[in-house]
């Protein structure tokens, strides 16, 4: 926001170019957008001199540089942490436990869970699951 300043405040020449100062031709849309684009006066493209583009390209080459730099830091920090032989978290001291479920395909139209139940000391439970695979695997 520019503060506009009283006659007074103004030097001779400041009141001579607010009073004798060429206007500006009206131009039309297209001249406009083709003057945003390049302005051959003041040697801006789009608004920005090459200086003003330089700074800023500058600025956002090392900007992403950093976080790039960060992100491979973080992750280099996460795969030493890993063990490629094993899980890190096992059984009781994962939060899964040690029940933790199934999911299945195909899913039987009077069930509405995505979980096989049964109970494994009765086999009779198990054939309604395993006539269900059966007809699955040969559908394939």
């Amino acid at each position: 926001m520019t503060v506009k300043k009283r006659t007074s405040d103004l030097n001779s020449l400041e009141r001579f170019n607010m009073y004798y100062k060429p206007k500006e031709e009206k131009l039309s849309a297209g001249q406009k957008v083709k003057r945003f684009i390049w302005n051959s006066k003041t040697k801006e493209f789009c608004g920005r001199t090459g200086g003003s583009w330089s700074k800023i390209c500058a600025f956002y080459f090392i900007f992403y540089s950093a976080l790039a730099i960060l992100v491979a830091i973080c992750m280099w920090t996460f795969l030493q942490l890993l063990d490629a032989r094993q899980p890190m978290w096992q059984l009781e001291k994962s939060i899964i436990g040690t029940n933790p479920g199934l999911g299945f395909r195909p899913t039987p139209s009077e069930v509405s869970s995505s979980v096989i139940w049964y109970k494994g000391n009765d086999p009779g439970s198990q054939k309604f699951w395993i006539d269900e695979l059966k007809k699955f695997l040969e559908g394939l």
